[in-house]
Parts: structure tokens; C-alpha cells; sequence
């Protein structure tokens, strides 16, 4: 069963990897920088602060930061005991591969999606009760994921997981983060 699994993941990332064009690379590679996304952080510090009290925007800010940080150490530590390799260093790959960027370290699973998912599930439950489009916020993360299988550096199970990791972890931050908001509003 795990065979079957690994082989069909194998074969959607080619798939992926393999509609790219050239014409389309160079827009993939600036999706997948996180620098280029920066105007996207700055407008969301903006909401933030502009729809909260100074005091609370920047309790946001700070869950936001400890959400990441918890973020990238689970996804740093499972790359660690999995090391699993990177599909443009898996030898029965590389000759279906666009390679079109050189990565390192290992793939499972997608630090950047799983990063970018955490990150945006707790905005958007913070946001959604005063910002009634905040799913808006999962403007960044979507394309994100999708770049990195376009750009073969990580497997569509290394993204699904990602995304279900973000998820939990920006869940769990915003569980935190509502029960102590409740605890220090309460006499």
C-alpha cells in the first residue's frame, strides 16, 4: 500500500512538475521567494493594527510570531527523522523532472506551506469577526504550496501535510490565544 501511495505521489508530482513552461518559471520562482511576498505582510500588519486596539494588534502580531516559530521547529524536527529526500534528489525521478530550482536539506514535509498555513488559519480566525472577507488571508498560502510542486522540490503528500500542520497549528494558537484572551478579560 505505502508502494502504491509513494507511486501515485511520484506520478502527480510529475504531472505538475511536467505542464510548467519556461514562460511560466520565472513567475513560479517569485511566488515560491517569500521576500516577494512582503507587501502582502505589510498589508496585513496594517489590517491588524487598523482593526484592533494597539494593545491587541500587537498581542496578534506576537501569537503570529509564536505560532511560526512553533511551526518551523515541528517542521524542521519531523524533516530530521523522516529525511525523506527532495524529489530533484530522488535518482528515479530526476530524469521526469523540470528542475528548476536547487534545494536543500529534506522534503517531508513543506516547511513553507506548513509555515504559511499556520500563519493564516489564525489570522483568519482572528480576523473574520471584524473583516468579513478574511479569507482573503489564504491568498498567500494557496500559490505557495502549488509553486513548490510546480518547482519540484516537494511532493503533493509533502504539501498535504503541510497543510494539514499549518492548519493545526494556527488552530491550536488561536485556542491559546482565545483562552487567554478570556482569562485576562475575566475579574
Amino acid at each position: 500500500m505505502l508502494k502504491d501511495l509513494l507511486q501515485k505521489d511520484y506520478q502527480l508530482l510529475v504531472a505538475i512538475n511536467q505542464t510548467g513552461t519556461i514562460s511560466w518559471d520565472t513567475f513560479w520562482i517569485a511566488i515560491t521567494n517569500a521576500w516577494n511576498w512582503i507587501p502582502f505582510f505589510i498589508l496585513i500588519l496594517w489590517i491588524n493594527f487598523y482593526f484592533f486596539s494597539k494593545r491587541e494588534a500587537w498581542r496578534i502580531f506576537f501569537y503570529t510570531l509564536g505560532i511560526l516559530l512553533l511551526t518551523i521547529v515541528i517542521t524542521n524536527t519531523t524533516k530530521e527523522i523522516v529525511a525523506r529526500l527532495r524529489p530533484l534528489h530522488t535518482a528515479s525521478l530526476i530524469p521526469h523532472l523540470r528542475i528548476i530550482l536547487q534545494e536543500k536539506g529534506y522534503s517531508f514535509f513543506s516547511g513553507h506551506t506548513s509555515n504559511s498555513f499556520a500563519i493564516c488559519t489564525f489570522l483568519y480566525l482572528v480576523f473574520r469577526k471584524r473583516i468579513k472577507v478574511a479569507f482573503w488571508v489564504f491568498l498567500w498560502p494557496i500559490p505557495y504550496a502549488y509553486s513548490r510542486m510546480y518547482l519540484g522540490v516537494h511532493f503533493p503528500t509533502d504539501i498535504f501535510i503541510g497543510i494539514l500542520v499549518g492548519i493545526a497549528t494556527g488552530t491550536i494558537g488561536y485556542w491559546v490565544y482565545k483562552k487567554r484572551q478570556n482569562t485576562t478579560l475575566s475579574p
